[in-house]
């Protein structure tokens, strides 16, 4: 399985007494930057706030509000019609349940609907 890249932003807080500070090579400031990697690198300096996100479309959401919005797959006494999902439905669906993106792009739509009926147990 290949590593999906993980994202966070990060930013000086706005009680920061500084407008920008140099942390790890980066000029961070306080608006939102989306970097790469694991958010630790930047966490334990004073004044700075990360959050992990994920990629949604071309933008970048939260991961908790990601993981909210996303459908979750139902037992199967009351598991969802698949079939009438869409692919990037299926995707995202699939995503919610750790199945990194990189791998769920090559798959078809009937393909897709197997994988959430095996997590499902339909």
């Amino acid at each position: 399985m290949p590593n999906e890249k993980k994202f966070f932003r990060v930013k000086l807080s706005d009680h920061s007494p500084v407008n920008a500070r140099m942390i790890n090579g980066v000029n961070v400031t306080k608006n939102w930057q989306i970097r790469t990697g694991e958010p630790e690198a930047f966490t334990k300096f004073p004044n700075v706030e990360a959050q992990v996100v994920v990629k949604k479309g071309n933008d970048f959401v939260p991961f908790e509000e990601a993981k909210k919005a996303a459908p979750v797959i139902q037992p199967a006494s009351t598991a969802s019609n698949f079939e009438e999902l869409t692919v990037e439905q299926l995707r995202t669906l699939l995503a919610a349940q750790n199945i990194p993106m990189s791998e769920l792009r090559s798959l078809n739509k009937l393909e897709l609907i197997e994988r959430a009926r095996e997590l499902s147990g339909v």
